[in-house]
């Protein structure tokens, strides 16, 4: 049901001024980015689709509220895109702030420092603490740079603002090629790509500092034809008076460049890939939902979160969904598409020439926890989640706040040529996990986490040719 109530309305319990019956009405969410409804009527609405007036939409996530603006009218229909409520936060101004606590604490007080005074409700359960002053922003600006600082993602449900540490939820949703998916779309970003990288720390301190004849770049077990080499700079939180020698102090320097270094490479070796599917996706609630998604044709088979969707509010199903790498939520990290996206974009041109062919499956199992399958062509893949406890993994610090640890992963069978991804499906706070081509019997995966006191879950896939 599309309605339309006046501008200062703020109940939407009833059917407004008018219960409209649109000729369009699709809402567009992506993960802390636009959230905006387009409408489409006949032109004998004209009178209520006067700018700044509030159309209240059944979406996925319950009636939500619209802004009316930005009208185009013709002979016979009349249109807006409405943006969500949320977006009226532009014109709170916020003369002056400064407050330190968690984030809850930021945003309640940029919330009540407004002028007028907000109409928002605000709430979060990211943890950590952090110092944040503004000065003459609107409250908007304000949201966006605490969304940075913390990190998560924005939730916006009506008047109402939090910022989550995670969001979703998983209902078992599988995309299938031939049971529900009607098409699939890859788009790759390569321009924050490195492999290969020549990281400088404080005082400009290099990888050589203490040996001349030391590598002064490091590089990812993932490489391409083609050169993707680069310079970073790192800040490092490191004194100088908490070292007995300036040997010490740069040594320490030098071991925690590295280890960030490294770990920037290991989360920035692939492309940014967003894939879109069409389909219908009947248990998906929200941005950030886990779904599986299967397509024989490009070789995709993966598990990921939603980052974006088109909902028809009046057939009330999903158009289009888009999903891949969520926004960063610490500065130099990112949540990368999984190993099997990477292999998907490099196996898309081989699919056009063999399109015709099949590759048909000969035999599947499980053994030692793991799922498997074997091609005809002599491709294998295999799949399983394991959990490990904080003292089966050996942790050191990266950087403030960021820890890092490895361990290893048995296969369940002898595989030439693996390809390993993981994901991190649970942990308490944040959590990344990068992984690379191991040995036949296994490989070694590198997690890096806010907090290390619990069993994280991680999902592991490899896929490799059969071994004789």
């Amino acid at each position: 049901m599309i309605k339309v109530f006046q501008q200062t309305d703020k109940d939407f319990s009833s059917n407004g001024d008018i219960v409209l019956r649109p000729q369009k009405a699709k809402v567009t969410k992506k993960d802390n980015g636009d959230y905006y409804l387009l409408l489409e009527a006949g032109i004998e609405y004209v009178d209520y689709f006067a700018e700044g007036n509030i159309v209240v939409a059944n979406t996925p996530t319950g009636d939500q509220a619209f802004r009316i603006g930005n009208v185009t009218k013709g002979k016979r229909k009349i249109s807006s895109k409405c943006y969500h409520v949320f977006y009226d936060s532009k014109n709170y101004l916020i003369a002056s702030a400064s407050v330190s606590g968690s984030c809850a604490d930021v945003l309640a007080t940029l919330n009540n420092a407004t002028e007028p005074q907000s109409e928002y409700t605000t709430a979060s359960d990211v943890s950590g603490s952090n110092a944040y002053e503004c000065e003459r922003i609107s409250f908007y600006e304000s949201i966006k740079e605490v969304l940075e600082m913390y990190g998560g993602h924005l939730v916006r449900d009506n008047f109402y603002i939090g910022i989550k540490n995670t969001i979703g939820t998983d209902n078992g949703i599988v995309v299938q090629y031939r049971k529900n998916l009607k098409d699939i779309s890859v788009a790759e970003n390569w321009s924050s790509v490195v492999t290969k990288l020549l990281p400088t720390g404080k005082d400009d301190i290099m990888l050589n500092a203490l040996d001349p004849s030391a590598d002064v770049y490091v590089e990812s077990q993932t490489q391409y034809d083609l050169p993707y080499v680069k310079a970073a700079s790192f800040s490092q939180d490191i004194n100088q008076e908490d070292y007995p020698d300036e040997a010490a102090y740069k040594a320490a320097l030098i071991t925690d460049l590295r280890a960030q270094a490294q770990a920037y490479v290991d989360a920035n070796c692939l492309p940014q890939i967003t894939y879109t599917i069409k389909a219908n996706l009947e248990k998906l609630t929200d941005i950030g939902d886990v779904i599986e998604v299967k397509d024989e044709r490009l070789g995709v088979d993966l598990m990921t979160n939603v980052i974006g969707f088109e909902y028809d509010c009046i057939s009330e199903k999903y158009t289009s969904v888009i999903f891949g790498n969520f926004t960063p939520t610490f500065s130099g990290f990112a949540n990368t598409m999984t190993q099997t996206a990477a292999d998907t974009a490099t196996k898309t041109a081989e699919s056009v020439v063999a399109k015709e062919q099949s590759d048909l499956i000969k035999s599947s199992g499980t053994t030692n926890g793991w799922i498997w399958r074997k091609y005809e062509s002599g491709i294998v893949e295999a799949w399983t989640q394991i959990s490990k406890a904080s003292s089966e993994v050996t942790w050191s610090t990266l950087i403030t706040g960021l820890s890092v640890g490895s361990f290893s992963v048995d296969f369940p069978f002898s595989i030439y040529n693996p390809i390993v991804n993981a994901t991190m499906d649970s942990c308490t706070g944040e959590g990344w996990i990068s992984s690379a081509a191991g040995a036949s019997s296994g490989a070694t995966l590198t997690a890096i986490r806010t907090a290390t006191s619990d069993t994280m879950k991680v999902n592991v896939m490899v896929r490799g040719k059969e071994s004789a």
